[in-house]
């Protein structure tokens, strides 16, 4: 009886040894799943701000060449400011499209 009782007694504590080192590699699997939470957070953070200041430069190239397309119509006389002028346009255009090709990258990065 007594060595059935010291042989349940040394179950017991080695269940507990287990119990205790399962505890303990929750707790490492729990600390790296919260780092890696905050790394994904500050990634997607970094995304959206990138595509606000994107967004924000499509904005002012749209405005851009908005007014510069309102003053080739107005001022421009000759032939030759007219044409640097188009080609000034074509410029804000390919930025404009640079700009909004760099939103859709932060977008995607979400």
């Amino acid at each position: 009886l007594a060595a059935a009782l010291a042989r349940e007694k040394a179950l017991l504590e080695r269940a507990e040894d287990v119990e205790r080192e399962h505890e303990a590699a929750l707790a490492v699997v729990r600390g790296e799943l919260t780092a890696a939470y905050g790394r994904e957070r500050e990634v997607v953070e970094r995304a959206e701000a990138a595509e606000r200041r994107a967004a924000e430069r499509v904005a002012k190239a749209e405005g851009d060449t908005k007014a510069l397309r309102e003053r080739v119509k107005g001022t421009l006389g000759t032939e030759a400011r007219a044409v640097r002028a188009e080609q000034a346009v074509q410029v804000l255009t390919r930025r404009l499209e640079q700009s909004e090709d760099l939103r859709l990258r932060a977008h995607e990065m979400l």
